[in-house]
């Protein structure tokens, strides 16, 4: 194919001549594995880098070339391994639409402070957009020194921003090795960041395994950058955030986190685990931590619709909402569309932020700190009306705090084998047997119900309570109850024999 292009070849020979460029022909295509498609594309070697111009290229096999795609353009890589030894192995320069397609296994790597693939950005008017579709795979890599694996680079100044970022299709494993995010920002500088605002991260499809690494979030803010993130569809099988980041949201000092969720599956998705002692986490879904002003954080999340599985807060943080640090001009709000099955934080904050508007019935419990969830991590949540109605959780190690949402109000019990949980009286004094106060909310609206924690041998001091409480409801049952209404009628029989005999011989 490429014989067929040699014409324009010479043209762009010219055109690059004071920069070094030499043309690829047919000869030199099976050592590059690089080849313009049945379609027709255009690219040189310049300075020691296939530079894509227009239409459609081919890369397949092993290549140390970097490439840059300097107009609209697709790439094609089929079964490609691309290890760059000067910086990022894909660039996609501002101004650029471009589209990758993968098909088989693709491996891309970057080297230095580069990343993987960069969705260059200049400002904020002059961007590249990248969409990345297909049926085959893509594991990706930032440099030792920063850069994402998809997204901005690692140099401390606008380039560290990323451009617009579709995702449609394909199995995709982006990770960074240093200060940036799996699919997202670089390394930026803080007295910077709030002159720049990033592209879209916009996942439609696809899986996606996403690692971020030392203030950059799995998927969204690198360090001292920002996140817009959509989501519409796709399945998220592990994302996790880098030391100070979210699993999905704000990496560590990011002015501005603003999360869009409309679908999607969510497997498995974490915040970055600090120490207990630091406690300086991220949230599952939301912000990072700042390390300098929070004041000027603008943190927006609208969860609509999706299943989240396992959202895992880092140490201090919440579920969804901020990291460990406050802030405000927060919004967050989760709608009744949204499948929430588990919320995980270590009680310092609630798993929904304080404030947060839930168009859902949400079950928010945290146990005290007197609770060793090391030694007790096994919990039973029963409808307290319907006790058929049950499902079990297992909380993380260290972890205090745990939120659902429900399809349906209802009462619910929380009982591990030392403690349980009980709706009670709101606004009701906390009695002398509940070992702390706790919050248990199985309402629409705003978290706002307070409940208590017992010890399992103790009665609730509620008049509106039951006496008949989870774990006599366990040992007890049905059966129980006929065996015991049989025993008494034969007791009550023998005493009226007894009674009668006795009246006989006085």
């Amino acid at each position: 194919m490429i014989k067929n292009h040699k014409i324009a070849y010479f043209v762009l020979m010219f055109a690059f001549t004071s920069l070094g460029a030499n043309a690829v022909y047919a000869d030199d295509a099976d050592e590059y594995n690089i080849r313009a498609s049945e379609n027709g594309g255009s690219f040189l070697m310049v300075e020691n880098n296939f530079v894509i111009s227009g239409g459609e290229v081919i890369m397949s096999g092993n290549s140390g070339v970097p490439i840059i795609i300097s107009g609209d353009s697709k790439l094609i890589l089929d079964s490609a391994n691309i290890e760059s030894k000067n910086g990022a192995a894909i660039t996609v320069e501002s101004g650029v639409n471009a589209e990758i397609v993968l098909k088989g296994h693709n491996i891309v790597s970057a080297t230095g402070n580069a990343a993987g693939i960069n969705v260059s950005y200049t400002s904020n008017t002059n961007m590249a957009s990248l969409t990345v579709s297909g049926d085959g795979s893509l594991t990706v890599k930032g440099g030792s020194s920063g850069g994402a694996g998809i997204g901005g680079n690692g140099t401390k100044d606008a380039k560290a921003f990323n451009g617009n970022i579709t995702v449609k299709s394909g199995t995709i494993k982006a990770i960074a090795l240093a200060r940036s995010a799996g699919i997202g920002g670089g390394t930026g500088a803080s007295e910077i960041n709030q002159d720049y605002k990033s592209g879209k991260i916009l996942i439609e499809g696809g899986n996606i395994t996403a690692t971020g690494n030392e203030g950059g979030a799995g998927i969204g803010g690198g360090k001292n950058t920002d996140a817009t993130i959509e989501i519409t569809g796709g399945t998220f099988l592990d994302v996790r955030g880098g030391r100070y980041a979210a699993g999905i949201g704000g990496g560590n000092n990011n002015d501005v986190v603003d999360i869009k969720i409309s679908g999607g599956s969510f497997k498995d998705i974490r915040g970055y685990d600090s120490s207990e002692v630091e406690k300086l986490g991220g949230a599952a879904i939301g912000a990072g931590i700042n390390t300098e002003d929070m004041s000027d954080l603008v943190m927006k999340i609208d969860i609509t619709g999706g299943e989240i599985e396992n959202a895992v807060a880092g140490w201090g943080a919440a579920g969804i909402g901020r990291g460990a640090n406050g802030g405000a001009n927060d919004s967050v709000h989760i709608g009744s569309g949204a499948q929430i099955e588990r919320v995980y934080t270590d009680g310092t904050k609630m798993p929904f932020e304080n404030g947060a508007v839930v168009d859902g019935n949400v079950l928010q419990v945290a146990f005290s700190d007197l609770i060793n969830t090391n030694e007790e991590k096994q919990f039973e949540v029963m409808n307290y009306d319907n006790p058929d109605e049950k499902y079990s959780i297992e909380m993380p190690d260290g972890y205090h705090a745990f939120a659902t949402v429900s399809d349906k109000a209802a009462t619910y019990s929380v009982r591990g084998s030392r403690y349980y949980a009980q709706k009670s009286t709101p606004g009701t004094d906390i009695p002398s047997d509940a070992s702390k106060n706790i919050e248990l909310k199985a309402r629409t609206g705003v978290i706002v119900e307070h409940d208590y924690l017992y010890p399992v041998d103790t009665k609730p001091a509620f008049s509106n309570v039951s006496a008949i409480t989870p774990e006599t409801l366990d040992k007890t049952g049905v059966w129980g109850c006929l065996v015991i209404v049989v025993v008494s009628l034969i007791c009550y029989g023998v005493s009226l024999g007894v009674l009668a005999r006795a009246e006989l011989k006085n």
